[in-house]
């Protein structure tokens, strides 16, 4: 098992590492992410095109989702199993629209594939820094341990 300050790496980059929105919304996309692999292989689209449009859904799913989560879970303070499920459902719907409107349309997406690379590589980076060093705001903070990131402990 690779790890990395006693923790285990899968563990680390799947999962989140405490309960804040930005750890719970990061999952979703993660999974997106690994999801619209699998998906390219059933639906055989230009894969540029496709490309593009699931990108626009990944930024779509993470700036709703932490929006959505902030607003209910930060500022509203409704926090229950049930309520962040149906609004992950919203959120992860929302995604799916926005890229299947993308794939759908007669625009060619090829001009900005070079860009959705760019903005991948931009989220994984941001996704890898944040983990072991977030920004000390509200959707990175824990809400039960008031903590940020992932805790170390030697």
């Amino acid at each position: 098992s690779i790890g990395i300050f006693g923790v285990n790496l899968w563990t680390m980059l799947i999962s989140s590492v405490n309960f804040s929105i930005w750890e719970g919304t990061k999952v979703f996309v993660f999974s997106y992410l690994i999801w619209m692999c699998f998906e390219y292989c059933v639906i055989k689209v230009p894969i540029r095109n496709f490309v593009v449009s699931k990108v626009l859904g990944m930024y779509t799913l993470l700036a709703v989702g932490l929006f959505v989560f902030w607003a209910i879970n930060g500022k509203m303070g409704l926090s229950n199993f049930l309520i962040d499920a149906v609004l992950m459902f919203i959120t992860i719907g929302c995604a799916y629209a926005v890229s299947c409107k993308f794939i759908l349309c007669d625009v060619k997406l090829n001009d900005f594939f070079v860009l959705s690379l760019f903005c991948i590589a931009l989220f994984l980076a941001m996704y890898f820094y944040f983990v072991i060093n977030p920004p000390h705001t509200e959707i990175f903070m824990d809400k039960y341990t008031y903590t940020y990131g992932l805790q170390f402990y030697f």
